[in-house]
């Protein structure tokens, strides 16, 4: 099996609490091999961001595919995993 061509696909997500809009439209594909960070002021949505990219947070609109359209519970992530753990699964990948 190869490895997708993405490994992160953000198509569209926002993600709101209350009245306030945390995340907005937003969309990224990030390809496999890659690295890319996080950049903004404080209240940017990065946190919020992660969050929803780890299934901590569920997106009000839009999708999030992560190695191709698998979850961290796809994986056996649990909310508590160490990181010895979380290291193993994704070398899996």
């Amino acid at each position: 099996m190869s490895a997708p061509k993405y490994s992160l696909e953000i198509e569209g997500v926002s993600k709101y609490f209350g009245d306030k809009v945390a995340v907005r439209n937003l969309s990224a594909n990030i390809p496999t091999g890659s690295i890319y960070g996080f950049l903004g002021p404080n209240g940017a949505g990065k946190t919020t961001t992660i969050r929803m990219i780890m299934d901590i947070l569920h997106p009000d609109n839009g999708s999030i595919s992560l190695f191709g359209g698998l979850t961290p519970a796809n994986y056996g992530v649990e909310r508590n995993t160490n990181t010895d753990k979380l290291r193993n699964i994704f070398l899996q990948v």
